[in-house]
């Protein structure tokens, strides 16, 4: 495998090289004498929850001022909880680019629309040229607390205000409270953003979904399958 290095101007072009990865993941055994067993036995069925991720991009036409993204979904097992939106120009073409960080676009209202739905609720209005970005700074940074749970004070993103805008102004976007309506069946995704100038030439719009995915497991009296609902 070989990575591109990112490097300063002026160093000469490199490339790193890695011969071996070693993934340590957690072994669970299950021991047969456990609940488990009865489960197989007596041709119970369990739901299995978990969170899954689904990225995507796109590339944006220079010099527009509105962007409209339609992202499909899966149908009844997907259930979008977090939705993450960033946006890149001319950070992947050489190595004396920065892939790590992204741009803020003059970024001035964002929304999105699940089956027609809104949120949030007023669209987040932002103006990067005069500092007025605080609302997505605000939604960006209450997310681990709202999702890990992790507490500020203890943890926190480790973005300030000042990298959020130039480094790393990411958009999360809360879309946990939905209507018992959209929690199942074909889920019809829009994203809608609004620049107060046209975009650059060579960006991409990138976006992560972080939904609730579930199945379940059905015995048939001596193996498990797993049953998609």
């Amino acid at each position: 495998m070989i990575i591109w290095q990112y490097r300063a101007n002026g160093v000469q072009n490199d490339v790193v090289q890695l011969n071996e990865i070693s993934w340590r993941i957690a072994e669970i055994k299950v021991d047969p004498k456990t609940e488990l067993t009865k489960y197989i036995v007596d041709k119970k069925s369990f739901p299995i929850h978990y969170s899954g991720r689904y990225c995507k991009s796109l590339e944006v036409n220079a010099g527009s001022r509105e962007l409209s993204w339609i992202v499909s979904l899966t149908s009844g097992i997907e259930k979008p909880r977090w939705i993450f939106i960033a946006f890149q120009t001319d950070r992947n073409m050489t190595q004396e680019q920065n892939p790590s960080v992204f741009n803020n676009l003059s970024l001035e209202k964002c929304r999105v629309t699940l089956n027609s739905k809104q949120y949030p609720m007023n669209e987040v209005r932002s103006d990067f040229t005069t500092n007025d970005y605080s609302k997505l700074y605000e939604m960006m940074s209450n997310f681990k607390w709202e999702h890990y749970g992790f507490n500020n004070l203890i943890g926190g993103t480790q973005i300030n205000v000042h990298d959020f805008k130039k480094l790393f102004p990411i958009i999360v976007l809360d879309v946990r409270r939905q209507k018992d309506k959209l929690k199942t069946g074909v889920i019809d995704m829009q994203l809608k953003f609004f620049f107060n100038e046209g975009v650059p030439a060579n960006t991409t719009a990138y976006t992560v979904i972080l939904s609730d995915r579930l199945f379940k497991l059905q015995s048939d009296g001596s193996n498990l399958k797993v049953i998609n609902y």
